[in-house]
């Protein structure tokens, strides 16, 4: 009788995340019936909290980069302004 060395099993991800939404699922099925409405309105106000604190951020990087990019062209004027007068000039 001789000893064997063992394979690492690796747990594939994605079926572990389909696992768990699978007895979340399960879970949101014992909850009794006196309480699925308020837990079902919970999970709607949490759903639409998300949602709004997801088109805020969307708005917030959206108008960073106008602002950027206004910066960035008054930058660039400013600086080609600087750089036209401070050119010598040829003189003879």
């Amino acid at each position: 009788m001789s000893v064997t060395t063992g394979i690492v099993a690796r747990e594939d991800p994605a079926e572990k995340k389909q696992q768990e939404r699978q007895e979340y699922k399960l879970r949101e099925k014992m909850i009794k019936k006196k309480h699925r409405n308020l837990y079902r309105s919970m999970m709607k106000g949490k759903a639409e909290r998300a949602k709004e604190a997801w088109l805020l951020a969307k708005k917030r990087r959206l108008h960073d980069e106008e602002e950027n990019a206004k910066l960035k062209a008054k930058k660039k004027i400013k600086n080609k302004c600087n750089s036209s007068m401070n050119m010598p000039t040829e003189s003879n």
